[in-house]
Formats: C-alpha cells, sequence, structure tokens
C-alpha cells in the first residue's frame, strides 16, 4: 500500500497505523549527492539523491507484517527517497478453528460461528435443555454448552415427556371430546380432559349428588333404576274415593313425590237419601237422610266398628293417648272398649286402621286376654312409655292396666289402683274415675276421681307390692267432679276441673293451688310447652299461658260436639275425641304441618308489619328468636327494625318504632337498624345485636312493663361506646353475665364481662378485619362472616356458624388461648355444597342459625341449603331434619316442608320430645318444626 502526501513529517501514531507497509515520500527537486551536505536544508542524502528524511520517531523502532496468526515483528529502516521500510515478512495463513484465535489471518476471529457464546436450546418436550454456543473440544466448530434430558414416559398432563415432539401422544385425538358421568339425576356432560395422576383421562365433570329417590320417572338416588321403591306399584289398579264417588283407575307417581297416586278423580258428592247407598261418600249409608231407619240409627248411639279410618266409628270415644311411632290409643266409652289407630308410614298423621285391641263390647269387668277382656265406660288412658297403659274403667270405679306382649296381643289386668266393682268415699276406692296421667319418673298414677271431687295419686311400694293411695291437694283444694289430669312441668300437676269451669295448676309438693284459668266444661288437658297448655272444654280448645301470675286463655278450634280427651300429634297438631260426635279429630296448633306465624295460605309470606292472632299477624324479615324467663318468644324483626313478642297465639311489637335510626328509648320509641341477634340474660335482661348500628342494645323491664334500654355496647358511630363492633350478628349468653357475639363483618367472636353495671371487651378468637379459614391457637385462628352461636356451658364449649366458610367451628373456652387445640373444625372441611352423612365428609352451604338442643345435637339453620340439621356430636354425623331444599313456603310432613331463608333457631321441649322455632326471613314466617 503507498500513500503519496506533501513532504512532511509523519507522526508516530500514523506511521504506526500503517504496520509493515513501504512508506514512500517523493520530491520533485531532489538531486543526485553523496552526502547530506550535498543537499539543501531540510533534505538528506539518501541512496544518493537529496530527499525529505525518514521521520527520526519511526526509523530503527519496532514494526510488524501480517494479521492474527500471521502477524511478525520487526524494524523500521529508512530507504533512498526517504522510505520507511519493515524488515518483517508475514507468517503463512491456515484454516479457521474455533479457538478465540484468527487462525486465516483475516483480522477476524472465529467468523464462521457467529453465535458463539448466544444462548441455544437442545431437545424437544420435557427433553429441552437450554445452553450456550461454545467451541467443541476439536476446536473444529461450535457445540452447545448442554446436552438434551432424558426422555421419560408420555404422562396425560399437557407435556411431552416422551420428547418425541407431539404432547400427550397416546391420548391426543381423545382429548378434548364430549363426555358422560353419572346417571340418572347424577349425569352431567363435560369434556374429556387428563387425569389428576396423569395415567389417563377424565372427564372435566363429577357426577351430581345422589338425592332421595322420589316417584317421578327420575333417578333421584343414581342407581341406574328409576322409582325402584314404588316399581311393583306403578300400573297396578287403584281406587279412589268411597261410596257412589269411588272411581277406578292405576297407580301412577303422585305430584309431590313423595309416593304413588290413582290417576282416578272421584266423583262429586251428593245429597243422601234413603236408598241404601252412600251418596255424600262419607263411608256411612243413609246417615244424614231425614226419616230414613238404618244401622246409624236407634238410640242415638252410634255402634263401634272397625275398619279403614274412613269406614270405622266409635260409640263415644273419650281418652286418648299417644302411642308408640304414632299410633293413637283410644278409650271407646260406650262401645266398652279400647281401640287402636294405626299409623300410617307413609303419610304423617294419616292412619290405616282403625282396630280393637281390648274389651269385647260388653259392659262389664273381667281380666285377661285383651279379646275377653270386658270394661264398664272407660273414659281415659294414660301411656307408660313402655308398651302399657293405664285405664280409668270409670264404670268399675278403678284403674285397669293392659299390657301389649309379643305380636301385640293385649292382657289386662287389676293392680290394685282402686277396688274394681266398688265405689264408695273413702280414700283408696274410687268413684267415677275419668282421667289418669303416668309419672314415668316416679311411676306414680294420677287419677282424676271424679265421683269423690278428688285427686289421688297412687304410688307404688318398695318391691312393687302394690300401690299407697294419697289425696293431692291441701284443704284449699276445692275440686268439682274433675275428668282430667296431667304432669305439668317442675313438680307441678294439671287438673281440668270440669264442674268448675276450669283448669288448675297444683304444686305436688305442698299441694298448694299456684294458678286457675276459666275453661268452659274443661275436660282433658296437658302441657304442651313449658307453661303452656292445651285443654278441651264443651265448646272448643283453648292454649292456657301459665307463665305469669294471671294465666291468660284463648280459643283457637270451636268445631267441637263434646271434647272429651286432646293429646298431642305430630307436626303442630292434636288429636281430640269428640264423644258426641263419634270422632277423632286432628286439628292443627298454628295452621299447618310444621306451624306458622305471619304465613299466607300457599305461596309465600307478605312482608308486613301487622299484630295480632298468629295466623293472622304478618312479618317482615324474622331473624333471631329466644325464649324469656316466662316462656314467651321474642324475635327479632329485622327488615321492621323491631323486636316482637309471641305470647300464647298473639304476635306484639315490643321494642322498636320501626325507624331505621340510633336512638334510646322506651318500648316502641328505641330505635334500631337491622336487629338480628337476641338472647336474654339470667336477670331477666333482652340484649339486641344492633346489627347496622353496629351495637349491642341492653334492655330491662319492670313487672312485666315496657323494654328499656339502659347500656350501649358498640362503636362510636353507632352507640356512643369505642368499642370495635362490625355488624353483630347473634349473642350467646352464660349464667355468669358474659355475653359472646358473632362479630361478623370483623370475622371475629368477641366477649363482653358485665358486671355490675361494668364492662370489659376482648377478641376471643378470630383477626380484626382478617377474613381466612384456620383453626388453632384462638389468636392465629380466622373465620369469615361468623353469624351464630350455640354456647354449651356445661362443657366450656362455644360453636360458632361460620357462614362464610360454610363450617361450624368450635372454640374451646376452657383451653389456653395459645393452645393450638383452642379452635377447631366440627363440620365444613369438605367444602360448600349439600351433603349428609359423616362430619368429615360432610358439605354445608353458608348456615346462619345454631342452637344446642336438650338432646344434645346441635341445630343447625343451613340457611342457603334451605334445610334445618342436626349435627350429633357423639356419633360425628349430620342429617337433614327438614327442608325439601326447594325456595318456598309449604308446610307439611319434615321432609317435604320448604323454606327460603332459614336463619335464626330456638330449640325447646324435652331431650325425648325436641321442639324447633325457625325464623324463615325471606318467607317472613316464624315455623315450628316437631320432630
Amino acid at each position: 500500500m503507498i500513500f503519496t502526501r506533501p513532504i512532511a513529517p509523519l507522526s508516530v501514531l500514523a506511521l504506526a497505523m500503517l504496520g509493515g507497509c513501504k512508506l514512500t515520500v517523493s520530491d520533485p527537486s531532489a538531486k543526485p549527492c553523496a552526502s547530506d551536505d550535498g543537499c539543501t536544508s531540510g533534505l538528506a542524502c539518501i541512496e544518493g539523491a537529496c530527499s525529505v528524511p525518514c521521520d527520526p520517531l519511526l526509523s530503527g523502532k519496532p514494526c510488524s507484517a501480517g494479521a492474527g496468526l500471521c502477524q511478525r515483528n520487526g524494524t523500521w529502516l529508512c530507504r533512498a527517497g526517504g522510505t520507511l521500510v519493515c524488515d518483517a515478512a508475514p507468517g503463512q495463513a491456515t484454516a479457521e478453528l474455533c479457538d478465540g484465535l484468527d487462525n486465516n489471518c483475516d483480522g477476524r476471529v472465529d467468523e464462521p460461528w457467529p453465535d458463539l457464546f448466544f444462548d441455544c436450546t437442545v431437545g424437544v418436550g420435557a427433553c429441552e435443555r437450554n445452553g450456550r454456543w461454545e467451541c467443541a473440544a476439536d476446536l473444529s466448530g461450535a457445540v452447545c454448552s448442554t446436552a438434551a434430558g432424558a426422555p421419560g414416559d408420555e404422562l396425560c398432563n399437557g407435556l411431552d415427556d416422551d420428547c418425541d415432539g407431539v404432547d400427550d401422544g397416546p391420548w391426543v385425538s381423545e382429548l378434548g371430546t364430549p363426555c358422560t358421568v353419572g346417571v340418572g339425576a347424577c349425569s352431567a356432560v363435560g369434556l374429556t380432559v387428563c387425569s389428576d395422576d396423569g395415567e389417563g383421562t377424565r372427564c372435566s365433570v363429577a357426577p351430581g349428588a345422589p338425592g332421595t329417590e322420589t316417584c317421578n320417572g327420575i333417578d333421584d338416588n343414581c342407581d341406574a333404576a328409576t322409582d325402584e321403591e314404588w316399581s311393583a306399584e306403578l300400573g297396578t289398579p287403584c281406587s279412589v274415593g268411597i261410596g257412589e264417588c269411588r272411581a277406578d283407575g292405576h297407580t301412577i307417581c303422585a305430584l309431590e313425590g313423595t309416593g304413588t297416586a290413582c290417576d282416578a278423580s272421584p266423583s262429586a258428592s251428593k245429597a243422601e237419601t234413603c236408598d241404601g247407598r252412600d251418596e255424600d261418600c262419607n263411608g256411612r249409608t243413609d246417615d244424614s237422610a231425614p226419616h230414613c231407619v238404618s244401622s246409624w240409627a236407634g238410640n242415638g248411639q252410634a255402634p263401634a266398628q272397625d275398619g279403614v279410618p274412613e269406614q270405622a266409628a266409635f260409640a263415644g270415644p273419650w281418652g286418648l293417648a299417644p302411642g308408640s311411632a304414632g299410633e293413637v290409643l283410644v278409650a271407646d266409652y260406650q262401645a266398652q272398649r279400647i281401640r287402636l289407630l294405626a299409623p300410617d308410614p307413609a303419610k304423617l298423621g294419616a292412619f290405616l286402621s282403625v282396630s280393637t285391641l281390648a274389651g269385647t263390647g260388653d259392659s262389664g269387668y273381667a281380666d285377661g286376654p285383651g279379646h275377653t277382656a270386658r270394661f264398664r265406660f272407660p273414659a281415659s288412658i294414660a301411656a307408660d312409655g313402655q308398651g302399657g297403659l293405664f285405664i280409668a274403667d270409670s264404670g268399675n270405679g278403678c284403674v285397669r292396666r293392659l299390657v301389649r306382649g309379643a305380636g301385640g296381643a293385649a292382657t289386662v289386668s287389676s293392680p290394685g289402683l282402686g277396688v274394681c266393682t266398688s265405689s264408695g268415699s273413702t280414700l283408696g276406692l274410687l268413684s267415677n274415675p275419668r282421667g289418669v296421667a303416668y309419672d314415668p319418673a316416679t311411676q306414680a298414677v294420677y287419677v282424676a276421681d271424679t265421683g269423690n271431687n278428688r285427686i289421688v295419686k297412687f304410688a307404688p311400694q318398695p318391691g312393687g307390692t302394690g300401690y299407697d293411695a294419697t289425696r293431692v291437694g291441701d284443704a284449699s283444694l276445692t275440686l268439682n267432679a274433675p275428668e282430667g289430669v296431667a304432669l305439668g312441668d317442675a313438680g307441678e300437676l294439671l287438673v281440668a276441673d270440669t264442674g268448675g269451669n276450669r283448669v288448675v295448676r297444683v304444686n305436688l309438693a305442698t299441694g298448694q293451688l299456684l294458678a286457675s284459668a276459666a275453661v268452659s266444661g274443661a275436660r282433658s288437658v296437658y302441657l304442651d310447652v313449658a307453661h303452656y297448655a292445651i285443654a278441651a272444654g264443651s265448646t272448643g280448645l283453648y292454649q292456657i299461658n301459665f307463665g305469669s301470675a294471671t294465666p291468660s286463655v284463648s280459643r283457637f278450634y270451636q268445631g267441637l260436639s263434646w271434647g272429651s280427651a286432646v293429646v298431642p300429634g305430630p307436626s303442630g297438631t292434636v288429636y281430640v275425641s269428640d264423644r258426641v260426635g263419634y270422632r277423632i279429630f286432628r286439628v292443627w296448633l298454628s295452621g299447618g304441618a310444621i306451624g306458622a306465624a305471619g304465613t299466607s295460605s300457599g305461596g309465600i309470606g307478605t312482608a308486613a308489619v301487622v299484630d295480632g292472632p298468629l295466623e293472622e299477624a304478618r312479618l317482615a324479615g324474622p331473624v333471631a328468636l329466644a325464649r324469656d324467663a316466662a316462656g314467651a318468644l321474642y324475635f327479632c324483626d329485622e327488615t321492621a327494625n323491631v323486636v316482637r313478642k309471641v305470647d300464647g297465639l298473639q304476635v306484639t311489637t315490643v321494642v322498636g318504632s320501626g325507624a331505621y335510626q340510633a336512638a334510646d328509648g322506651v318500648g316502641r320509641s328505641v330505635m334500631m337498624r337491622s336487629p338480628a341477634g337476641l338472647a336474654f340474660t339470667a336477670q331477666g335482661k333482652m340484649v339486641v345485636a344492633d346489627r347496622a348500628n353496629h351495637c349491642l342494645r341492653i334492655l330491662s323491664s319492670a313487672a312485666g312493663g315496657p323494654w328499656t334500654v339502659e347500656l350501649d355496647l358498640g362503636s362510636a358511630a353507632g352507640c356512643g361506646t369505642a368499642l370495635p363492633l362490625n355488624q353483630p350478628a347473634d349473642i350467646a349468653v352464660d349464667s355468669s353475665g358474659n355475653l359472646y357475639v358473632a362479630n361478623k363483618a370483623d370475622h371475629t367472636v368477641v366477649r363482653y364481662a358485665l358486671a355490675a353495671g361494668t364492662y370489659s371487651y376482648s377478641v376471643l378468637a378470630g383477626r380484626s378485619a382478617t377474613a381466612g379459614k384456620v383453626d388453632g391457637a384462638c389468636a392465629s385462628a380466622r373465620f369469615s362472616s361468623p353469624s351464630a352461636l350455640a354456647l354449651d356451658e356445661a362443657q366450656g364449649l362455644l360453636y360458632v356458624a361460620d357462614a362464610g366458610n360454610s363450617a361450624v367451628r368450635r372454640i374451646d373456652l376452657a383451653a389456653d388461648p395459645s393452645e393450638p387445640g383452642c379452635v377447631t373444625t366440627v363440620v365444613g372441611d369438605a367444602g360448600r355444597g349439600f351433603v349428609d352423612g359423616p362430619l368429615a365428609q360432610a358439605k354445608l352451604n353458608t348456615p346462619q342459625g345454631l342452637r344446642l338442643g336438650p338432646d344434645g345435637r346441635l341445630y343447625l339453620a343451613d340457611t342457603s341449603n334451605r334445610r334445618i340439621r342436626a349435627i350429633d356430636l357423639d356419633q360425628g354425623s349430620i342429617a337433614t331434619l327438614s327442608g325439601n331444599g326447594v325456595d318456598a313456603l309449604s308446610d307439611g310432613p319434615l321432609d317435604e316442608a320448604s323454606y327460603s331463608y332459614p336463619v335464626g333457631l330456638h330449640v325447646g321441649g324435652t331431650a325425648q320430645a325436641p321442639l324447633l322455632w325457625v325464623a324463615d326471613r325471606d318467607n317472613h314466617a316464624l315455623r315450628l318444626v316437631i320432630p
């Protein structure tokens, strides 16, 4: 390479850049010379010619020739004409190698491999690995720094496990195709997806949960059989109606699905004529035809006749007693028989037949087998709960004993309760006894000794050798022909004082008359729930509230000719014997099989605030229930912003103006916002969870006067006390005055300790404003919208309906709050849904009502499942008590009844016979459930 430029010294930098190139500088004035002296100034004699001198900074300095591995080093030499020449020659170029060197001497390094040190990938699917390009060990080229992974067995998981370039190869044609799981009502359609273990495929949906098989043409319980329980019956001949109304057809599924029905419709009844036919279709022939002589005429006494209920006849039914499993036992006074109404297992409260248990029909006296035994006007019976009966055999002046043995055969005996076939006025002898009651706790028998105007107690002697007879009552107890007697509560006796036209309550220990209630012609009485009695009189049925100093009496049924006896029936009903009408009535206590306050006939209840009788009252959103010490039932009507009271058969608003505000006051002047929880303390104070005001209102009532707010506990925004409540939903109270509060929107359970007008506040479990589901130490536990509480004070346990988690949780009040066992889950670990059975697999859906029953079971308003359920804590299981899951308002048998939004519960009754009151909010109704 030759550069030509004007004569000037070259810089060191410029010459160095020339490398091994020869540099020639021309000068047109050059002339021959022998030495520098022969040259003009600035020129030098180089190789015999005057020329520009070589740069002294380069001449003799190091130089190089060639690039890369061809580069060689030498020295700059000055030549004639001022030329600088490097005396080095470049080396021989070779083929380029991948070694970080310029082997081919072109000034570039490893140029055939431009991706060196960049990312590289080898393998496919699960074998894919990432690395960087680097020179191969033999320098012949570039390789990736990593190796592909080893292929594995292909799984169905969306990956290419065997590294063949195809994901889920064996199943690729199957995935995404439609699939069906389950049978019958459980059938569900989805898409084929990989199974959880990757070994194959499954359907993306799960089969539905089996339900209870109903007769509806559908396989409800998902066993691949439809209506199997009724298959043998369906299609068989059937008939409906009796007498001239009878019509024949075939058996089909009933509309409600719980059984079968006949597809025929009975004909309309007609007026009865005297022609030997049953035109009015009541099972009796010529019974209402005028001036017609038939088997029903004569002396006005109906003959006894067994058979199906609509055709059976009684001849003066008097005494009634509930037997086992829905039986009703009847003392058929003028038929001289003890009759049995056998229940229909397929329909609650219905009967299949009427039969004679004992008695020949002839008046007299004879012990022995039932079919040979004889009575003289049996007036009353009492069951002992063990298959036996005590019978007030009025005409024979004694109480007889009937025991059913194997196969139901009855044997009648006279155990010495009075002297049979005799009468008199001395103690131990009875005169026309018409009432009898049995105390299972003491095995004592109480007898209404009608002809002697007294009540006699027969107490069994030690060793079972006989009975000791004593008169009940002190000198102040004067009775007039008492015909009915029943055990009360807390050691008391109820007496239907027939001639005195009243029902009285007597203290058995002192004989003192405690209270008296006027009932015209009272002939029978029994205690329904604490303090409330049902009595049959000559003009109807009455309810008596013995919970106050002056008992209140209300008549709720008057369609009787002569009400002789009344006993409890199933689902909120009573059975009543109509002695003169020759019938057994079934009367609803409150309008339906589950009973209701605030319901309308069919359909959803209408929201309103109307006080009055149960069947006329209207509610606007009942959510919480509690009883006071006198037995009256109170409830929060949330939408109406009031607290109301059910006393006897009346609904009355007692607290709240209805305005959506916050104000203390007295009675109806108090103002609340959506009251949601209610409880009574041992001192008789009412505690209301004023939910939207974020506080508790504590009220007191002096001597039955109006309720007055005496203390508010809550947030500064609601009630003026700076304690952090956020939508309190429920309250539990212990005997020491502690208040436990479900602090719903704060996701905590808190406790107020009240003492002599002071209080202290603490968070019992959960973390404020932090929702979750965590068991363990109380402080680290988490809840989500706790909505209801149930306190088991004897065991030191507080149960919590954890609505947001669809669970029931338990707080051990006696445990160290830092211990992991402080909060545990009772049921709800399986997730949200509806499943009965073992608690570990059971599912709930937003439960918002919880109460502990007298039988030890935990009763639950499973709100979004629209069912009432019972948790057996001993067995570790849950079962549905009532409700079919349908959003509606319908009474009836427990499994057929429907709810809309059950949220509040109160459980009463006894361990043997619990009773539940349910606040069905969106049906605007209170419901009574009798298991």
